[in-house]
């Protein structure tokens, strides 16, 4: 990322007209943003937020003051694979009696605290007196991005519990607000979820090593594990025996209105360089092809490759449009680069760190400062 980007800003800033759209990786995208080398997509002709293949975030969450250098359509397929989710081996789930999950997620009940209850309990030895990957689990809760079925809560967690970590003040312009009345019980929930439940299976130290989680759940040894919509077509998954299920990202309480999904931060995002020469061009192919993408690659991978082809009962594609519904595109992950909150959940909880205000008080200059960059480039 930093070779591409490195690549990107030269260019640009030498004036060279070498291309005339930056397709790449969200999270980094954000800190080329800080160094104004992009138009804003609302001054781009031919584009058209209000159509169905941009995503509502383009036109919300994601401008500010009428800008947006940065737009995501469904020509960024990965926006849609990489929405998170839970997944559940529903013969194991059968076997323990933890009752109708589709249900629960759809009464609105599937919260962070029914997800406790659900495997708190359950763990079972190998008969080594050791907790390690060779036990059995309810949940498997990865270490990282090692792996594209090791994945955590941490960066979604935030988002999944409607706690924004940037919100737009009254007169519209972001600030940092992540500290809100329920961070402190979101960072806590989740401390004690990782390191004091017996039916968790986390260990940070682990972090470099490759699909621990991953073969705890297709090893039958956890009953639930956390992935991305696109875990579903890997080879794992197709070869997994057992039957399994999907289930969004629980809710922080019964009174949260929707199950609320964030997509992981190496999706793509679409972007036009400053040295453009002719943005009515780059605006009609790119309003061509995110339509063309809208009516053919979208209904391809979510109809036909997600829904018929790999989620094996009707439920779970029920499930996967609420997922896909509450999927929302956020001014805090998306600008983040690395240097704001967006990985807050991940570091605190890696590093044994439940004290959420020692942390903010030590992260908020350099968060805050990193977004005002942010603004300002948009100014």
């Amino acid at each position: 990322y930093d070779e591409v980007g490195g690549y990107v800003s030269k260019t640009v800033l030498s004036g060279s007209d070498e291309f005339d759209l930056y397709f790449g990786m969200v999270m980094s995208a954000g800190g080329l943003v800080t160094k104004k080398l992009f138009l804003n997509w609302h001054d781009i002709e031919n584009i058209n937020f209000e159509k169905p293949w941009w995503y509502d975030s383009n036109s919300e969450e994601i401008t500010y003051n009428g800008k947006a250098p940065i737009a995501i359509s469904h020509l960024n397929y990965s926006a849609v694979a990489g929405a998170y989710c839970y997944y559940f081996n529903k013969n194991l789930a059968a076997s323990y009696e933890l009752g109708d999950l589709y249900k629960v997620v759809l009464d609105g009940e599937w919260t962070f605290d029914k997800l406790n209850e659900l495997i708190k309990d359950i763990y079972v030895d190998d008969g080594n007196d050791t907790r390690d990957e060779n036990d059995f689990y309810g949940l498997g809760m990865g270490c990282g991005d090692t792996d594209d079925d090791d994945e955590n809560m941490f960066r979604e967690g935030v988002w999944s519990f409607d706690n924004p970590i940037v919100k737009k003040d009254e007169e519209g312009v972001p600030q940092v607000a992540i500290k809100s009345d329920k961070i402190d019980t979101i960072v806590n929930n989740i401390y004690d979820f990782c390191y004091n439940t017996a039916g968790v299976f986390y260990d940070p130290t682990r972090s470099n090593e490759k699909s621990i989680v991953g073969d705890l759940f297709y090893s039958k040894r956890a009953i639930f594990m956390m992935g991305g919509l696109s875990t579903a077509t890997s080879d794992k998954m197709r070869n997994f025996e057992d039957d399994y299920g999907i289930l969004p990202m629980p809710k922080f309480d019964e009174s949260q209105q929707k199950y609320k999904t964030m997509v992981g931060g190496h999706h793509t995002c679409l972007a036009v360089p400053k040295t453009c020469k002719d943005t009515e061009f780059v605006g009609t192919i790119v309003e061509a092809l995110s339509a063309e993408s809208w009516k053919t690659v979208t209904p391809t991978l979510y109809e036909i490759a997600l829904k018929t082809r790999y989620l094996r009962d009707d439920e779970s594609k029920e499930i996967m449009d609420l997922i896909i519904d509450g999927t929302t595109f956020d001014f805090g992950s998306v600008y983040d680069n690395w240097q704001g909150f967006a990985f807050m959940l991940e570091r605190m909880i890696g590093q044994r760190n439940s004290n959420f205000e020692s942390y903010y008080t030590t992260q908020f200059p350099k968060a805050r400062y990193h977004y005002k960059s942010v603004v300002k480039a948009l100014d």
